[in-house]
């Protein structure tokens, strides 16, 4: 059995064995109190929030019961936006504290022509979305959610299916001499449903076979959230660990400043589209924002004062960054690696290649939040994008905050396994980007 090396730099060494990872180093017994209660909050909402609409359903009504009024917070039409705002008596002048994330999952999406027969009996087609590991979902149980819309009514669906592989008996001749990426297709990925025949199904599900063209359905993993210990393992960290950690910041902060907390669709992707990033939802928030400040009509505000606030404004890109494991440390730059259990990853650049396509933020903003940071005792790592240089990399929604004005870092929690279909991170992290998040919404 292949042992590791001496050096390596994933696993602790004897000396170090019994001592906690430093996210937990130093909690007190009120904060193990606060943190087993995050983990059972964040457990249920990765549980019972696994499409873009239900992680704005859930966060709209955490909000609410928190006492948010409809004013403070915005709701795009498709329910697939979110952003949450907490007024402060600083004037906007002074800028504005923003915390943005994504609430969308690399999964399946249903094609519109979905409904195929064969002797299992009815199955549906798939087409996946973002970029997924697609040999892990074969084999696998999931579950179709979503909606159709007909007359301008919603019909909710809600099934399970399965994904079937071939057995191994019988599968030599299509996998042998073939890629990984090749033994395993994405025109494979179809759903067997258990009903014999495509009108059994369609009863079942209320609807008729061309209301597919007019649906918004999700294929995702049946299987729940597990606690191991110090780890939490399953679908969704990304990104949904930074939007339920920007949620309870805000929820348990005094803000200084005027804060916004969003939630945008279609990162996976690009930020494309109507719900995308690059679209004007954040612009419309703005908007309502200022014209409530200022007790005016919306149509006064004017993009002239709208970029000086602006101007003004810091804003932390709330998405996750690689972890280092012990499969993956010969992958990373020893020097800038990202270590679960090492806290919030404060990202100075991303992208790939030659910073293609990425964000970096400027030294004196990396300054003012590593000197706040260590002020509030929140614990934070710095890195690069953390792989060898041409090694892989990616993009967030930073970029794209950065074209309108604003001072925008990527931060957010180190994740193994990212978009595995059960991806892991420290518990300790989730902690830590708790309390880093509250110090930067009441700096």
């Amino acid at each position: 059995m292949k042992s590791h090396k001496k050096d390596c730099k994933c696993c602790a060494g004897k000396k170090g064995e019994d001592k906690p990872v430093p996210a937990l180093a130093k909690l007190k017994k009120e904060d193990w109190k606060a943190l087993n209660k995050y983990v059972d909050k964040y457990k249920d909402f990765l549980d019972n929030a696994r499409t873009p609409r239900q992680v704005v359903d859930y966060v709209e009504e955490t909000a609410k019961n928190h006492g948010f009024s409809k004013d403070q917070i915005f709701i795009n039409d498709n329910r697939t936006n979110i952003a949450l705002v907490d007024y402060s008596d600083a004037l906007l002048d002074s800028g504005l504290r923003i915390l943005g994330a994504h609430v969308d999952s690399p999964c399946l999406h249903v094609k519109v022509n979905p409904l195929k027969t064969c002797p299992l009996g009815v199955r549906i087609d798939t087409q996946y979305y973002g970029r997924i590991v697609k040999y892990q979902w074969f084999d696998q149980l999931v579950r179709v959610l979503g909606h159709v819309v007909k007359d301008g009514k919603e019909i909710p669906v809600d099934l399970e299916g399965v994904i079937v592989d071939i057995a191994p008996h019988i599968n030599a001749g299509i996998i042998a001499g073939k890629t990984v990426k090749d033994a395993f297709s994405a025109e494979d990925l179809d759903i067997l449903t258990g009903y014999p025949n495509k009108k059994s199904l369609l009863k079942r599900l209320g609807i008729e076979e061309k209301d597919f063209m007019r649906a918004e359905l999700y294929a995702v993993p049946v299987e729940k959230t597990r606690v191991l210990k110090d780890l939490i393992v399953g679908y969704g960290h990304d990104d949904r660990v930074c939007v339920f950690t920007q949620l309870m910041a805000l929820l348990e902060s005094k803000v200084d400043r005027t804060s916004i907390v969003f939630g945008v669709d279609k990162e996976e992707i690009g930020s494309t589209g109507f719900t995308g990033a690059q679209a004007v939802f954040f612009e419309r928030v703005l908007d309502q924002v200022v014209a409530q400040k200022k007790h005016t009509l919306v149509e006064k505000v004017t993009d002239s004062y709208e970029r000086q606030i602006l101007a003004q404004s810091i804003m932390l890109s709330a998405d996750v960054d690689f972890a280092m494991s012990y499969r993956s440390q010969n992958l990373f730059d020893p020097q800038s690696n990202t270590k679960a259990g090492h806290g919030l990853v404060i990202s100075t650049y991303n992208g790939h290649g030659g910073k293609y396509g990425g964000n970096q933020v400027t030294a004196k903003l990396m300054d003012q939040l590593m000197n706040l940071f260590e002020k509030k005792g929140a614990l934070y790592q710095v890195s690069g994008s953390p792989s060898k240089v041409d090694g892989g990399g990616g993009g967030t929604i930073a970029k794209y905050f950065a074209q309108r004005g604003v001072q925008t870092v990527d931060a957010g929690v180190p994740v193994e396994g990212m978009h595995s279909k059960t991806e892991v991170i420290h518990k300790g992290d989730l902690y830590q980007a708790i309390k880093c998040f509250k110090a930067f919404l009441e700096e």
